[in-house]
């Protein structure tokens, strides 16, 4: 009850991708304006990476402009290195659903990016934009842990190295 009039609201009242600008910074330092524009050329940000235990390193990336493809090689502007996209998913609870291109506004996923980092950005090699990076809200709760055995050591260790690159 209530789901048709929760998205007539979402629609009538939450922007849509089309009206959102963001300024980023091109070539020498000079700032540029990325809008949300399937003509332009490609720039998508890095929002979240998941290490998955079967499908290895997962990017969850946002389409700002252009548009991507499932077969297509792109410049990290932020780390200077190109990437290679082995196919863009569009993540559905536990499901992938494979996809060959992805337009400015869409969130998909890219499996075993090599350098390719929480916050960076994806774009044209020719056209390189950094957008801003992502704010991480700061801790409300810190805690000590210590491993229990000399073994658990390198445990922890290799779980706290996957929670630095997530």
């Amino acid at each position: 009850i209530g789901a048709l009039r929760i998205l007539d609201a979402c629609v009538a009242l939450m922007p849509t991708p089309e009206s959102r600008k963001v300024e980023g910074v091109g070539k020498e330092g000079k700032p540029v304006m990325v809008f949300c524009n399937e003509k332009d050329h490609a720039v998508a940000q890095v929002l979240k990476t998941v290490s998955d235990p079967f499908a290895g390193r997962i990017s969850y990336l946002r389409v700002f402009a252009g548009h991507l493809q499932s077969d297509g090689t792109y410049w990290n502007s932020t780390r200077g290195v190109p990437e290679r996209f082995s196919g863009l998913f569009l993540p559905q609870g536990k499901e992938h659903v494979n996809i060959a291109e992805a337009w400015a506004g869409d969130i998909v996923a890219v499996a075993k990016l090599k350098e390719t980092l929480t916050g960076d950005t994806l774009t044209a090699r020719d056209h390189p934009v950094v957008l801003p990076a992502l704010t991480v809200p700061e801790a409300s709760i810190a805690y000590a842990i210590e491993p229990k055995t000399k073994g658990d050591e390198d445990k922890i260790s290799t779980a706290l190295h996957k929670l630095i690159e997530e």
